[in-house]
């Protein structure tokens, strides 16, 4: 997987060859949040080449892999959102997505109030109350 590091085509390949269902026993432990994350960005990148019910396969399986709910923990909000846009993606080619691969890929309440980020806090942009005289 290291050494197709930026080549999304060879990437994609790869997880053809292993398979979406053999993926929850081949990481079993240890998936985390940086593998989500690349297989996301290889998913999103070749989605146009007509892979998408590969994606969701994938997607599914990686969301029954143990410890699943912790490696998402770890994203980032940038890789969360290319998890998201691949989801609406598939959405909106029609493509099936199961409720509970939705809600395995939301952001944990946690990380949605703030708290046990990497990174800063956005600003809020609240506009003060208009004074009525």
């Amino acid at each position: 997987w290291a050494r197709n590091r930026g080549r999304a085509a060879e990437r994609l390949a790869l997880l053809r060859r292993v398979g979406a269902r053999a993926l929850p026993a081949l990481f079993r432990e240890s998936l985390d949040s940086e593998l989500v994350a690349s297989i996301s960005e290889v998913l999103a990148e070749t989605l146009p080449e007509g892979e998408a019910a590969f994606a969701v396969e994938v997607l599914a399986a990686l969301a029954r892999t143990p410890r699943f709910d912790v490696s998402c923990q770890g994203l980032t909000r940038q890789e969360r959102g290319v998890c998201r846009g691949l989801l609406g993606a598939l959405a909106e080619r029609g493509v099936a997505v199961g409720d509970d691969v939705v809600a395995a890929y939301e952001e944990p309440p946690s990380a949605a109030a703030g708290e046990d980020s990497d990174e800063p806090p956005e600003e809020e942009t609240a506009e003060a109350p208009a004074s009525s005289r």
